[in-house]
């Protein structure tokens, strides 16, 4: 039984693994995306930044 527990907590771990790797990845995504807009003169959508506000004053970015 111990080994059938193993595996079960083996598949759980690299399940937990997998969702963290690819939220991260998500969240450069986004903030590679949002840093290209700004660079293009584009004002991101609000839906973007999500909890992140960021403001433009002259060459710097404040989150």
């Amino acid at each position: 039984m111990a080994s059938c527990e193993e595996m079960l907590m083996g598949i759980f771990d690299t399940r937990n693994r997998i969702v963290r790797q690819l939220k991260e990845q998500q969240q450069l995504f986004d903030q590679a995306l949002h840093s290209s807009l700004l660079l293009r003169g584009i004002q991101p959508p609000a839906w973007l930044s999500g909890a992140r506000a960021t403001t433009v004053t002259g060459d710097r970015c404040h989150p």
